[in-house]
């Protein structure tokens, strides 16, 4: 607009003028522009495209783009003689930018930049950044190779949680899980897994809080057990994994006592099916406990009998005998 109204005036200042001074004033107005725009396109070129990059850098990546096409190998190698001078990892992605911008054949410079801002790393967030450009440019090995590297930065269950959530921010959801992953493989205790389980239910992990909760009841080998567990996997309000629980104390249940505290269970949780099938498994044990003691009872006095029969016809021989 302003470009537009400074050509108008002057176009208007100038036709009071001659016609041949008039033309030597356009050519002058001309030139001055064209001397202004080169300044501005040299101005331009000078500044680095990224502020993490050094002049020098710039230059060289920016001759290798140019060699890229008809000197790929010697780009190439020019793009990783500049990586070689890097001395962070903001400079390495700048870098891996670069080689991106020029098309595949520059890959593997742009593999050798994103490799060396793993080994500048000096932080989580620097592997993070990493990652998340190494992801764009698709540079999926590298990916991997920074994962690992993040995680193998975290040893202690506060600091992976701390990883997963500032991942699960950034929308890095398979690291997330992976940090869960390995928080749960130093877990000792079916109290800690269920703890885990709640952590990722609220970071979105939903799939891998019930593939925790289900390890953890397919640990429980006795009724008992089952029982114990019971409340914390009510706590999750998952009905699933609430009623396979106490199913599975219902088919470890041996006892009478067992069978009452499965019928007690299923009762508080809802389950009526398995409110009466414990319920008859318990009446059976007593039934069966029962005519097996009334049968063991006839079978004493029947042994009673036999013996007391024995005995008198013993007797009963022993004075025939003797003349009585």
């Amino acid at each position: 607009m302003f470009k537009s109204y400074s050509y108008t005036s002057i176009a208007n200042y100038l036709q009071r003028f001659p016609l041949r001074r008039r033309a030597i004033a356009s050519l002058l107005l001309l030139a001055t522009t064209t001397t202004f725009c080169c300044c501005g396109a040299v101005l331009a070129k000078r500044a680095p495209p990224d502020p993490a990059l050094t002049h020098e850098q710039v230059s060289q990546l920016e001759k290798a783009k140019r060699m890229a096409r008809t000197a790929g190998p010697k780009a190439n190698q020019l793009i990783i003689s500049v990586v070689a001078t890097a001395t962070d990892t903001a400079q390495c992605l700048a870098m891996a930018e670069y080689a991106d911008s020029a098309g595949f054949t520059l890959l593997d410079a742009r593999k050798a930049s994103l490799q060396k801002a793993i080994d500048l790393s000096k932080s989580k967030d620097d592997l993070i950044l990493t990652i998340i450009k190494s992801r764009k440019l698709q540079c999926f090995e590298i990916t991997s190779a920074a994962i690992k590297a993040l995680l193998n930065g975290c040893s202690d269950p506060a600091d992976l949680y701390d990883l997963a959530k500032k991942c699960q921010e950034i929308a890095l959801v398979d690291v997330t899980r992976l940090a869960l992953e390995k928080i749960l493989a130093q877990t000792q205790n079916a109290k800690d897994a269920i703890a885990l389980a709640h952590q990722s239910r609220t970071l979105g992990l939903d799939d891998f809080a019930r593939k925790i909760v289900k390890d953890v009841e397919d640990d429980c080998q006795t009724t008992p057990e089952c029982l114990e567990l019971l409340p914390q996997i009510e706590n999750l309000k998952y009905s699933d994994a609430t009623r396979y629980l106490v199913k599975k104390a219902l088919e470890r249940a041996k006892t009478v006592d067992e069978y009452l505290a499965v019928n007690k269970a299923a009762v508080r949780t809802g389950q009526q099916d398995i409110v009466n099938n414990s319920a008859w498994h318990g009446r059976y044990i007593i039934l069966t406990q029962q005519a097996a003691e009334q049968a063991a009872r006839d079978r004493a006095a029947k042994d009673q009998a036999t013996k007391d029969a024995q005995s008198e016809q013993a007797t009963q021989t022993k004075n025939a005998g003797a003349g009585f």
